[in-house]
């Protein structure tokens, strides 16, 4: 499994094995180069952030030349976007550019950041100095160059994004945030999971198999042997734990806090039913051979569920303190 390193100690995972590719776009000062280095960072995968402005450190030119030059050379454009796309059809990875998500089409997530044009231009002077209307006026004069070679290079309109699976107004939230954003987007859609979430989902594909069944917490070693699950109506405090080191959980009405704490600290389920679903159980299940499972429910509770042979049966409960430890919840 890939775990992938993100901020305050989580990890995430790719799903599925597949490479995940994030395109990025805004116009200049939207915090585009941020929050593509940041994301990528958080992620563990790379950044693909190729741009005229990279272009023109490598020509050992100013950005100002570059865009003047590409107004009457159409190979500058196209030797930028060719790149991009080719480099993040390679791995997994952050494409961060002025169009990304309109060129890099299999892209998993297309993120458009926007901010108004005093906003990005602040933005853009506080990166290079200069003054302030100077600033919204170059701003201005390059988003209007921007839309005129877009259009005239690729026929592409990149005032019209509206087709993004996440429109972000930078103004709104820091780059922190930002990524927070893109990063619920991506467990969303199922692209990451969190390694508690992928914790627990392992977690519950082991809680499942044979039940055996107790009204006062008696039974012999035999009834244990292949079972998962106890069926407890009243589970006693003197009950030995030791000798059901192979079972995954206990189910029952009653049950003190001390046991259920005992039960958490060996890394067993301890769940609490009402009275009325565990009397259903016995009347049902009691005398049957009953494979048991633990199923998560849409809602965000569980559900017990039984089956003895075409008999099938599912009780409802929430999640105690104690159990939610246990599945790292």
């Amino acid at each position: 499994m890939l775990y992938l390193n993100v901020g305050e100690n989580m990890d995430y995972k790719i799903l599925n094995g597949k490479k995940l590719r994030i395109a990025i776009s805004g116009k200049s000062g939207c915090g585009n180069t941020t929050v593509s280095s940041m994301l990528s960072e958080m992620l563990g995968i790379k950044l693909i952030n190729y741009t005229f402005r990279q272009l023109a450190q490598e020509e050992n030119c100013s950005l100002k030349e570059i865009l003047e030059k590409a107004k009457t050379d159409d190979s500058y454009d196209i030797k930028v976007d060719t790149r991009q796309v080719e480099m993040a059809m390679q791995e997994s990875c952050v494409l961060g550019s002025r169009l990304a998500i309109w060129m890099l089409k299999e892209a998993d997530l297309k993120v458009y950041l926007m901010a108004s044009e005093e906003v990005r231009a602040k933005r853009i002077l506080n990166r290079e100095g200069g003054n302030l209307q100077e600033q919204i006026d170059f701003t201005s004069m390059r988003d209007a160059e921007d839309t005129k070679r877009y259009q005239r290079l690729y026929k592409i309109d990149n005032n019209d994004y509206s087709f993004a699976d996440l429109i972000i107004d930078t103004a709104l939230y820091n780059p922190e945030q930002i990524c927070k954003l893109i990063i619920d987007e991506l467990i969303k859609r199922g692209f990451i999971a969190t390694s508690t979430n992928i914790q627990k989902e392992t977690k519950m594909k082991d809680l499942k198999g044979p039940a055996f069944f107790s009204q006062a917490g008696e039974f012999a070693k035999k009834d244990t042997v292949s079972a998962k699950f106890g069926i407890i109506m009243n589970v006693p405090d003197n009950i030995n734990l030791d000798e059901l080191d192979n079972i995954s959980g206990l189910i029952f009405s009653t049950c003190s806090s001390d046991v259920k704490q005992n039960l958490c600290a060996r890394d067993m389920l301890g769940i609490d039913l009402d009275k009325k679903s565990m009397e259903d159980m016995f009347h049902t299940f009691q005398d049957k051979d009953t494979e048991c499972s633990i199923v998560p429910k849409e809602d965000g509770t569980y559900k017990v569920k039984l089956i003895s042979g075409s008999l099938s049966k599912s009780y409802s409960f929430k999640l105690n303190e104690f159990d939610r430890k246990v599945l790292g919840c």
